[in-house]
């Protein structure tokens, strides 16, 4: 098994074990989704995003995101049906042979945010406004549409293919250093901004 798998497998089994394996082994660090291992040359940084690789973009960002949030509710029955009802979206999607995880963040603020690669997140604020199942089923959707889309995937392609133009010889996707730089360049500006709006649109 590759270390891109490893690193995948190891994010995935963490979001399967639920809420308190993903506190006490994910969230006390991020080392290993800082190794990504990839061709080794700049060059790879134009290459499209597998999905591998999209995975593990996507673990070390829903690391991020759930800490920004406050992390995860631990309530094993409500973590459960937002799976059921997000899972039964994404299986009508485009993408529906991605392995999708969904959480509820502690936070009250109301929002809903995904990540590359299958993770999906609505704050338990938003839950406790919506009135039905289907206003969490539209939610769900609209971030599901996201990663189907690959709207953050390409916007980390670019990010990697303007790092590799500063910095060649440095900036290879199995440096530690640039998986991390670019991964903190996509938050700096989605955890602040969002995605840009016409992709909102599409998502819609």
């Amino acid at each position: 098994m590759t270390s891109t798998k490893v690193l995948a497998a190891m994010v995935c089994v963490a979001f399967l074990f639920g809420c308190g394996v993903i506190k006490n082994a994910i969230l006390k660090s991020n080392k290993g989704a800082a190794l990504l291992v990839g061709a080794g040359q700049a060059a790879a940084s134009k290459a499209p995003i597998g999905i591998e690789e999209e995975r593990a973009y996507g673990g070390a960002i829903a690391i991020k995101v759930v800490k920004k949030y406050g992390g995860l509710v631990e309530d094993e029955a409500l973590t459960r049906y937002v799976g059921l009802v997000g899972n039964s979206v994404a299986a009508f999607s485009d993408r529906p042979d991605v392995r999708y995880h969904f959480g509820v963040l502690k936070s009250e603020g109301v929002n809903a945010v995904s990540a590359p690669g299958g993770y999906v997140f609505i704050t338990v604020g938003a839950l406790r406004r919506m009135k039905s199942e289907a206003e969490l089923a539209g939610v769900l959707a609209h971030e599901v549409s996201h990663i189907t889309a690959r709207h953050a995937v390409e916007i980390i392609k670019n990010l990697k293919a303007k790092s590799a133009l500063v910095g060649a010889a440095a900036n290879t996707i199995d440096n530690p250093d640039f998986f991390k730089s670019i991964v903190n360049a996509f938050l700096d500006d989605f955890l602040s901004r969002g995605l840009p709006q016409d992709t909102e649109f599409e998502a819609d």
